[in-house]
């Protein structure tokens, strides 16, 4: 509790003395008036060791409650930065494996298609050794380049081959499809022998005069028939 005392009973300027009532006033506020002279007196308002110890109780909390408050913004700041930094490199970390994939995806399109282009290339070249092999002589065939019917026992192995590839290549490349399902290069299978029939019955149709779909159909029936 505040204590409130008079600094002196008696008027310093007409030696009056302030009665009891006066001084009960006082406590509404520090400044009462001398009824004799009319002098001002103040009012000094003392406080007891309590109230002291409270103050300054209540002035250390407040104090650690705003540094606390003020750490507490220095460290969400901190992590707040800590979290755009980390999300920054992460952005920075997807950006670059974006573009090693793209770059890869790239390479792999233009490897796969090299692979097809090759495949065109040796579809034709199937195509004519198979057709100097495979079929009967009363067809007009090509000569051999590699696959000689009067050569060794290499030759012979590889005419079966080259017999076998065109019997079943089919069912060849539909396992080979399914093996490497997802794949660029899924359907090399199916590209090479259907490249190698599509040459086997355009060279049987420059050397035989025929039709297009008549030099086709000689042909299943030779091979399936």
């Amino acid at each position: 509790m505040a204590n409130y005392e008079l600094k002196s009973f008696l008027c310093p300027s007409c030696g009056g003395q302030i009665d009891p009532e006066r001084l009960g006033q006082a406590k509404e506020g520090n400044v009462i008036v001398c009824p004799y002279c009319g002098v001002s007196l103040n009012m000094k308002k003392t406080q007891d060791a309590h109230e002291i110890g409270y103050e300054y109780q209540q002035g250390v909390i407040k104090a650690t409650e705003e540094y606390n408050e003020k750490k507490r913004r220095e460290y969400v700041a901190a992590v707040r930065k800590q979290q755009m930094i980390a999300a920054e490199q992460e952005r920075r970390r997807m950006a670059a494996a974006e573009a090693r994939r793209k770059k890869f995806e790239k390479r792999s399109w233009v490897s796969a298609i090299i692979i097809y282009v090759i495949l065109i290339g040796l579809a034709y070249v199937l195509a004519h050794e198979s057709m100097a092999w495979t079929f009967s002589e009363s067809l007009h065939l090509p000569k051999p380049w590699i696959v000689d019917v009067d050569g060794g026992i290499l030759c012979h192995i590889a005419g079966f081959f080259l017999w076998g590839f065109v019997k079943i290549g089919v069912l060849l490349s539909l396992v080979s499809a399914f093996a490497n399902l997802g794949e660029k290069t899924m359907v090399a299978m199916p590209w090479l022998y259907l490249w190698e029939l599509f040459f086997m019955v355009v060279i049987f149709k420059s050397m035989n005069g025929c039709g297009l779909f008549e030099a086709f159909e000689i042909l299943i029936k030779d091979l399936f028939g």
